[in-house]
Formats: C-alpha cells, structure tokens, sequence
C-alpha cells in the first residue's frame, strides 16, 4: 500500500494504472482495500497532491 500511495502522490498515472501495476484484479476491490489501509480512498491522495 506504501507504494500506492507513493505513486498516487508522485505520478499522473491513474487510480486504475496503479491498480494494475500494483497486480490487482479489480479497481473496486484495490480502492476498498486502500480505504480499509488507510482510512480514506485513494482518490483522496490524489486529490491532495494536487493541491499542494
């Protein structure tokens, strides 16, 4: 999940790139397993690395 994040907030590959890059199967169940990791989903991180 660490590298995730990393990418999430380092890269502008997509929540999807990541998924499959990281060897989930399924968007849905890379995001709820995110969420259950780190208490919010990655969308998130995203959304706060561009903020920054």
């Amino acid at each position: 999940m660490e590298k995730s994040r990393e990418l999430l907030s380092n890269t502008t590959m997509t929540v999807t790139d990541i998924c499959y890059t990281l060897g989930f199967e399924s968007v849905a169940h890379y995001s709820r397993i995110f969420k259950l990791h780190y208490g919010y989903p990655p969308s998130e991180i995203r959304l706060k690395s561009y903020q920054t």
